[in-house]
């Protein structure tokens, strides 16, 4: 198909990027117990640091792949340890910006 890899490309990175949001979602609904407060919360949080975003995003593809590697016994554990994790990257601060060297 004409345009099929480039295609495929930016759907990935657009899904991978809407698992990220998800996981900051589920994460935030957490702190509020509301879904609309939390996602608002969330796409405020994603557009302030999106290094952040882009982490979440990471861990929330290594869970997926993790998810169709393993026994699917295994999968509820690995979503705990999936949630663990979002909360671990969703705390982090952003790095500090370093002043440029004289």
């Amino acid at each position: 198909v004409p345009g099929g890899p480039p295609a495929l490309l930016v759907t990935a990175l657009v899904t991978a990027g809407l698992a990220g949001y998800a996981g900051l979602v589920v994460v935030e609904v957490g702190g509020s117990g509301r879904w609309r407060t939390a996602a608002r919360t969330a796409v405020r949080a994603c557009l302030d640091a999106p290094t952040r975003w882009a982490a979440l995003s990471g861990v929330a593809v290594l869970a997926g792949l993790l998810a169709v590697l393993v026994t699917p016994v295994a999968v509820p554990i690995l979503a705990g340890y999936t949630v663990a994790a979002l909360h671990a990257v969703a705390g982090r601060l952003p790095a500090p910006a370093r002043p440029e060297l004289p």
